[in-house]
C-alpha cells in the first residue's frame, strides 16, 4: 500500500510579526477598501490593525461602520462602544452612533447610549442634538410636476391606483412626450409597466425617474419593490435604504426593505426594520406578515402568534397568515393546533403551494412520511421548477433506480427558466439521487457546482468565527471552572448532547429521549445563546469580559432552566441537541452543575463529507460549501473539545458514532449511565420512537442502527483531496 500525499504550501511571510510603523499606511487601505465597498476587506484590514493596536479609537469606529453595512449589529456595537469609550469627546463617533440606533429603532438600546453619553461629559449642545437625532422623524416627501397638468397627473395616478394600468401608461407617455423632464411621470409610467409584465421597460421608466430626481423617495422605494419582485434582493436593498435616507419613517421602504433582508434570510436585521414599519402602520398585514417571517427565521416562535393574532380576528385573513401561524404553533410543538392552522390555509387556497409544502415538512418532523409524500407530489405538480421542495422531499424519501423523479429533476435543472436559487437546491437533490442509486461516479457531477453556487450566494467569512474561537479559548482560559462553585445554583439537571452537524448527535439524543424520564427537546440552544450574550458574543478579547460575577451566573442558570421549563412545562429531563454547546462547556457546567453534557465524535472525513453533501438553512452553516473551510470547522470544533477537555475533564463525557455504531448495547448503556439514568431496554428501540426530530436526520432516527454510512468518504476519496490536505496526515487515504 502506498500513501497519497498532498502538499501544503505556507504563506512564510503570514507568519511575520507586522511593524507598528505600517499602520498609518494600513489605516489609509483599509479606508480605501470601506469607501470602495469591499466590506469584508475592509473588516479583515481593520481587524488586523486592531490585533496590533487594541486602542486605535478610529479603527473601532471605521470597523463599527463596515459591520453595520454587513448587518453584524452586535459588533458593531461592541467597536461603536469601544471608540466612544477611548475618546469620548469626537463628536463623530456620538453622532454615527446616534444615527445606526435610529435607524435600528430600539428604544432600549438607545436610552442606554444617551445614559452612557451623560456619564461621558460630552458637550451640552452634542447631546442635545444626539437626543433629537435619536426622536423619530416624521418627514416629508414633495416632488414637482413641472409644467404637467396638475389634472392629468392626478388622472394617471387614479388609473394606477384602480389597477387600469394600461390606461396609466397611455396617459404617462402622452404627457411624457410634452414633459420629458417630469420624474414624476416616469415613476408613474415604470409602476405601470411593471404591473404589465414589461420589465425591462420599467428599469429603464424607473432608472430614468431617479436620474430626473434623485431626492424623490417614493421612486426609490417603488424601484426597490419592483426589484424584490425580479428576485434582486441585494439591489432592492441598496435602493431601499436609499429611500430611507431621504425619508427615514417612510412606512413602505421600511416594509419593502424588511421583506428583501428576509428574503436574503437576514432575519436578524429585518426585524428592527419591520418592528419600526409596525409602529408607524400597526394596521399592516403585510409588515405584519413580513415581521412574522422574520420572527420565525430567528426562532421567536411566541412572539410570531402575539403579532399574527390581530390580523387572524380580521375577515378573510389569507392562507398565509394561517401558514405562518401554524409554523408558529408547530415550533411550540403545539402539534394539534399546528396541524389544524396548516388545514385552515389549504382549505382557504387549496393549490397554494406555501401552505401544502409548510404541512408536508412539519408532518415530516412527526415522522408522518407517506402522509408527507402525498403533499410533496402535488406540489411538485403546481410548482415544478422549485427545488427547495424536492430537496425537502429528499430528506425522507430514498430513490430507487428508474424513479422517473429523477429525470423531472434532471430536466428542471438544465431548464434555463429555472432560478440560479432553484438549480443550487436542484443539484442537491440530483447528488442525493445519485448516491441513492449507487451512482457514486457522478455525485460530484451535481454537489461540486451546487456548493460552489451556495459560496457565491452567501460568502463566508471565516476570519469572524476565527476571532471569536480565539477570543473564548483566551477569555474562558483565564477562568477557574474546576474549583468554583456557586451556592444558590439551580438544581435543574437537562442533557446536552454536542458534537460537529452530521456527526451523530441526532442519533445520540434520539437513544437518550426513549428513556421513560427524558423529554427530547431537539436544538434548543437557549443556555448557549444565553451564556455568549452575556460574554458580549465572543467578539470583544478582553479576557475580563468572559469571568463573570456569582451573581450573575447564578442568574444565568435560573434563566435558562426558565426557557427549558417553559418550553417543555411538566418535563422531568429534557435534551438540548444544540450543536454549539461545545463553545461553552465551561460555564454551561458552572451554571447548572447538575447538567449532563455529551460530546459526540466521529471521524472528520465523514462527518464534514456529510455536511457537504447537505444543503442546511441558507444563510447557516457556511463553512459547509467549501472542502477547505469545512476542514477549518472542524479545527475550531477540536481545539474546543481538547481545551475543555484539559481544563474541565470531569464536566462532559465523550461518545464515538463509530463505536455506537459498532457495538450499540454497549456504548449505549454507557451513555444512558452517563446521563445519569437506570437503563431502559427501551433506549436500545430508539427508532420506534414517535417523538417529533427537527434536523436533517429526521429520517435515519427512525431506522434501526446501521453501519453503511461508516467510511463512506472512500466512495469519493478521488474527489476530496482539498479536505484530506486541509485536515492534515492524520487523515490521508491509503490507496493501493
Amino acid at each position: 500500500m502506498v500513501r497519497a500525499h498532498f502538499h501544503r504550501s505556507i504563506d512564510v511571510t503570514a507568519m511575520l510579526p507586522i511593524n507598528p510603523n505600517r499602520l498609518p499606511a494600513m489605516y489609509k487601505d483599509a479606508l480605501r477598501l470601506a469607501g470602495e465597498r469591499q466590506f469584508l476587506k475592509a473588516k479583515q484590514a481593520f481587524e488586523t490593525i486592531l490585533s496590533i493596536k487594541p486602542d486605535f479609537a478610529e479603527a473601532h469606529f471605521q470597523l463599527a461602520r463596515v459591520q453595520m453595512e454587513l448587518g453584524e449589529v452586535q459588533d458593531g456595537m461592541a467597536h461603536f462602544d469601544r471608540a466612544a469609550e477611548l475618546k469620548p469627546q469626537e463628536p463623530a463617533v456620538w453622532k454615527e452612533y446616534a444615527k445606526v440606533l435610529h435607524d435600528l429603532s430600539d428604544p432600549d438600546r438607545s436610552t442606554a447610549f444617551l445614559e452612557k453619553a451623560k456619564r461621558a461629559r460630552i458637550d451640552p449642545a452634542l447631546l442635545l442634538s444626539l437626543q433629537n437625532a435619536l426622536k423619530p422623524k416624521a418627514g416629508k416627501s414633495e416632488v414637482s410636476i413641472g409644467s404637467a397638468p396638475p389634472a392629468e397627473v392626478q388622472r394617471a395616478i387614479a388609473h394606477l391606483r384602480s389597477g387600469r394600468y394600461r390606461d396609466a401608461a397611455d396617459v404617462a407617455q402622452r404627457l411624457l412626450k410634452r414633459h420629458p423632464k417630469v420624474a414624476i411621470l416616469f415613476d408613474i409610467l415604470a409602476n405601470a409597466q411593471a404591473a404589465l409584465g414589461l420589465a425591462e421597460s420599467a428599469e429603464k421608466s424607473f432608472r430614468t425617474a431617479i436620474r430626473l430626481n434623485p431626492d424623490y423617495p417614493e421612486t426609490r422605494s417603488n424601484f426597490g419593490q419592483f426589484l424584490i419582485s425580479r428576485g434582486r434582493n441585494e439591489d432592492a436593498i441598496a435602493e431601499l435604504r436609499a429611500a430611507l435616507k431621504l425619508l427615514p419613517d417612510m412606512p413602505a421602504a421600511l416594509a419593502h426593505l424588511g421583506a428583501a433582508l428576509n428574503n436574503r434570510f437576514r432575519f436578524k436585521q429585518a426585524i428592527p426594520i419591520l418592528k419600526r414599519a409596525l409602529s408607524i402602520d400597526p394596521k399592516s398585514s403585510y409588515v405584519r406578515t413580513e415581521l412574522a417571517k422574520s420572527l420565525l427565521g430567528e426562532g421567536q416562535a411566541k412572539e410570531v402568534e402575539d403579532i399574527l393574532r390581530p390580523i387572524l380576528g380580521q375577515p378573510d385573513p389569507g392562507a398565509v397568515i394561517h401558514t405562518l401561524m401554524a409554523q408558529a404553533l408547530a415550533a411550540m410543538r403545539r402539534n394539534a393546533e399546528a396541524e389544524e392552522a396548516f388545514d385552515a390555509a389549504i382549505a382557504l387556497a387549496p393549490d397554494a403551494t406555501l401552505p401544502l409544502s409548510a404541512k408536508a415538512t412539519f408532518l415530516q418532523l412527526l415522522g408522518r412520511f407517506d402522509a408527507a409524500e402525498v403533499l410533496f407530489r402535488k406540489v411538485f405538480e403546481l410548482e415544478p421548477l422549485n427545488g427547495l421542495n424536492y430537496n425537502t422531499f429528499l430528506v425522507s424519501h430514498k430513490l430507487k433506480p428508474g424513479d422517473p423523479l429523477i429525470a423531472k429533476m434532471q430536466q428542471h435543472y438544465a431548464d434555463p427558466n429555472v432560478t440560479e436559487y432553484h438549480r443550487i437546491f436542484f443539484g442537491f437533490s440530483l447528488a442525493k439521487a445519485m448516491e441513492d442509486t449507487k451512482q457514486y461516479d457522478r455525485v460530484f457531477t451535481y454537489l461540486r457546482p451546487a456548493n460552489d453556487a451556495m459560496a457565491r450566494e452567501y460568502p463566508l467569512d471565516a476570519s469572524r468565527r476565527a476571532e471569536q474561537t480565539r477570543n473564548a479559548l483566551n477569555g474562558f482560559g483565564q477562568v477557574d471552572f474546576g474549583a468554583r462553585r456557586l451556592k444558590s445554583a439551580t438544581d435543574f439537571a437537562p442533557i446536552f448532547v454536542t458534537g460537529l452537524p452530521r456527526s451523530g448527535t441526532t442519533l445520540v439524543e434520539q437513544i437518550v429521549a426513549s428513556h421513560s424520564t427524558v423529554t427530547g427537546g431537539g436544538e434548543l440552544g437557549y443556555a448557549f445563546d444565553a451564556i455568549v450574550d452575556a460574554v458580549g458574543g465572543f467578539t470583544d478579547p478582553d479576557p475580563r469580559r468572559y469571568d463573570l460575577g456569582d451573581t450573575d451566573l447564578v442568574a444565568l442558570g435560573h434563566k435558562i432552566e426558565a426557557m427549558m421549563r417553559g418550553a417543555f412545562p411538566g418535563a422531568d429531563r429534557i435534551t438540548d441537541k444544540g450543536v454549539m454547546s461545545y463553545y461553552v462547556i465551561g460555564p454551561l457546567k458552572l451554571v447548572l452543575p447538575n447538567a449532563r453534557i455529551v460530546v459526540v465524535q466521529r471521524d472528520p472525513r465523514d462527518s464534514l463529507l456529510s455536511m457537504y453533501k447537505n444543503v442546511f438553512p441558507p444563510g447557516k452553516h457556511l463553512n459547509t460549501y467549501s472542502l477547505p473551510s469545512l476542514a477549518a470547522y472542524y479545527r475550531w470544533f477540536k481545539d474546543l473539545v481538547d481545551f475543555w477537555r484539559e481544563k474541565t475533564p470531569d464536566a462532559f463525557v465523550e461518545i464515538r458514532y463509530e463505536d455506537l455504531i459498532a457495538n450499540p448495547e454497549a456504548e449505549s448503556r454507557r451513555l444512558i449511565a452517563a446521563c445519569g439514568l437506570d437503563w431502559e431496554d427501551q433506549c436500545l428501540s430508539f427508532h420506534e420512537n414517535k417523538r417529533r426530530v427537527d434536523t436533517l436526520s429526521v429520517h435515519q432516527v427512525r431506522q434501526p442502527i446501521y453501519a453503511s454510512s461508516k467510511q463512506a468518504w472512500r466512495r469519493y476519496e478521488a474527489e476530496l483531496g482539498e479536505l484530506f490536505e486541509a485536515l492534515g496526515p492524520d487523515y490521508m487515504p491509503e490507496t493501493a
